[in-house]
């Protein structure tokens, strides 16, 4: 039996998105025989409420920045130097190490497993670290960021990525990166799939996560508020520009990945805001695509570009416009019209990328 150690910032119950992947391949790499142990900043539920639980380190931050995230801020740094302090003592074998990021720093840590264990070490990369289109770094920092994404990647066996843009955006060799999509999560998909779906004489409209700046809902509200009998709900970020004037919208906390998907069982169409970068591969078009609903992608770039439409592409049920009032509108009012078609799904569950996952390991 394999003893793998899986780092990962973010880790179950917490609601991020980042927590997901990790959680996902944990559990199935119990389910695959693996002994795993789970570092992660996360505070964590106790391990006996948790079915196929893996061991559990939490490891929390608690030094003091250093020159170097004056530069680069990325958590990794102190996190990483926490882990060699409070854990590394504590290991006696680890055949695999995994570490998922962002945070990325924390990912120098594959010089010392390898050195310490001779370990084999996968490096996971659910977004660009260095060449990231949405940060505007300096060429000092982006020439830092790539120096040491490249010195990761080097020391790595293998190296991860969610699509084939962001492949080419990170200082590694081709040949040691393969691509697994974040994908849903088939085990809890189908089961809410197999609950009646609350009725309702309201087109009801979801949207789960975060609204970010470059990519406002404001003129998403202004066309739903123009429509009649449909019901807007958001589960994430509080859209700071919403009143309680607002007839047809409802802003929710952030929930935990069941509930959000128990929210949008009960729903019609799902919302994705994308800002354009081709590299973008947000979870929440899985999730909306596993539920089987219609989906209405906005973006502030060009229409059916990047990695979205890859994933979409063919797809009947998925309507594309730009972020502005009229054609949100009118988009809207042509997926009410349009019956849901149904199509396959397998290839983009996270099942499916864990089969992935094995085959890379095996291979090591």
């Amino acid at each position: 039996m394999k003893n793998v150690v899986l780092l990962a910032y973010s880790f179950f119950p917490d609601k991020s998105v980042a927590a997901l992947r990790p959680s996902y391949w944990s559990t199935q790499l119990i389910h695959s025989g693996f002994k795993v142990t789970v570092v992660t900043s996360s505070k964590l539920v106790e391990p006996q409420k948790i079915d196929n639980h893996p061991n559990y380190k939490r490891i929390e931050i608690t030094s003091k920045k250093s020159s170097r995230n004056y530069l680069i801020s990325d958590q990794g740094l102190q996190w990483g130097n926490a882990i060699k302090k409070e854990f590394l003592p504590l290991c006696k074998t680890v055949d695999l190490l995994i570490i998922t990021g962002g945070p990325f720093l924390q990912m120098s840590l594959a010089k010392i497993f390898k050195k310490q264990f001779n370990s084999k070490v996968i490096l996971d990369f659910r977004d660009p670290f260095s060449n990231n289109p949405r940060f505007n770094d300096s060429v000092i920092k982006l020439t830092t960021k790539r120096f040491l994404e490249w010195r990761f990647c080097l020391r790595a066996d293998h190296v991860i990525t969610v699509n084939q843009i962001t492949a080419k955006l990170l200082a590694c060799t081709p040949s040691k990166i393969s691509i697994i999509d974040n994908g849903f999560d088939e085990t809890i998909v189908n089961e809410i799939l197999s609950y009646p779906k609350t009725k309702s004489d309201q087109t009801k409209i979801i949207h789960t996560g975060k609204f970010y700046e470059n990519a406002s809902p404001k003129n998403l509200i202004d066309a739903i508020e123009s429509i009649d009998n449909v019901l807007f709900e958001n589960y994430g970020n509080m859209f700071e520009e919403h009143n309680s004037s607002l007839k047809h919208c409802k802003f929710n906390d952030f929930v935990d990945y069941r509930s959000a998907l128990r929210a949008v069982h009960d729903s019609d169409i799902g919302i994705v805001f994308t800002t354009g970068e081709a590299f973008l591969s947000t979870t929440k078009i899985f999730d909306y695509i596993g539920m089987k609903k219609k989906i209405l992608i906005i973006t502030n770039g060009f229409i059916r570009t990047g990695n979205i439409h890859e994933i979409t592409k063919g797809n009947p049920n998925v309507e594309w416009c730009t972020n502005n009032q009229k054609e949100i509108k009118l988009a809207i009012k042509n997926l009410i019209a349009r019956e849901y078609i149904d199509t396959k799904t397998q290839h983009l569950s996270r099942g499916y990328g864990f089969i992935k996952l094995l085959n890379i390991i095996q291979a090591l």
